[in-house]
């Protein structure tokens, strides 16, 4: 989220800076790569070097900017650094060829019948972790963005401007596949530091959210009943601490 905007409505340029931005540290790792990279090419013995390290990055920025329509003056920028590694790259073949095509002979393994038993076992883990997460993490009707259209607490109506005066006078409320809910005041920013953050199971038969809020206990479940519910609308009747809630939410 930025600035209360939903990833999936970012543009691409926005969407890379706001991953690359992330992370400082890794922006100036990024950064010495490149310029270390640049020295080594203007010494003869370190050329390849810096041609093998600099051009796994530069491919990389060229599919960035190809895929998320980054500024066309970037692309063309990232083109012309990629070609003249590329070209680097085919000065120094005869060297590179022996190194990727030489003939290796490796020890053949005694046990024959082991080799095909050990593919079948990798292969058979790999589908099993992925069956495993997908069994794990059920898609949920209730993901989204859901906005806080009327909030009630202990029968008196939270008002349009009460989200300034305490974190718990919730504007949004935000569901995750993986069984996260998140409840934001703010209804411009998200604010993770005034947010309330938890898990939430689905009980289909008495059609309630069983929410484990962060830094409770199991024993601490918040017992929400939905009702109204249509995949665009819902009203969640709940008692957290010693409040009586009744919200109606409508997707975004």
């Amino acid at each position: 989220m930025r600035d209360n905007t939903p990833v999936g409505e970012l543009s691409g340029f926005d969407l890379t800076w706001n991953y690359f931005g992330h992370s400082y540290t890794f922006a100036i790792i990024l950064g010495l790569l490149q310029i270390g990279g640049g020295v080594m090419l203007l010494f003869r013995r370190t050329t390849l070097l810096g041609t093998c390290l600099l051009l796994p990055v530069m491919l990389n920025i060229v599919l960035i900017n190809v895929f998320y329509d980054i500024a066309t003056g970037a692309f063309i920028n990232s083109i012309i650094i990629t070609t003249g590694l590329l070209y680097l790259l085919l000065l120094r073949w005869p060297d590179i060829k022996p190194v990727l095509f030489k003939e290796v002979v490796i020890p053949q393994l005694r046990l024959s019948f082991a080799k095909p038993v050990l593919k079948l076992l990798v292969i058979g883990l790999a589908f099993y972790s992925i069956y495993r997460y997908v069994v794990a993490v059920p898609s949920s009707t209730f993901t989204g963005k859901w906005k806080i259209k009327e909030f009630k607490r202990n029968g008196k109506t939270v008002g349009e401007n009460d989200w300034m005066n305490g974190a718990q006078n919730w504007c949004y409320i935000y569901i995750e596949d993986d069984g996260r809910i998140s409840l934001c005041a703010n209804p411009y920013v998200f604010e993770a530091n005034r947010a309330w953050f938890g898990r939430y199971n689905y009980n289909a038969n008495q059609k309630t959210f069983n929410v484990h809020f962060d830094g409770g206990t199991n024993n601490d479940t918040t017992k929400v009943k939905i009702s109204n519910y249509n995949g665009k609308q819902m009203q969640w009747d709940t008692k957290v601490y010693d409040d009586t809630l009744k919200l109606k939410l409508i997707k975004e």
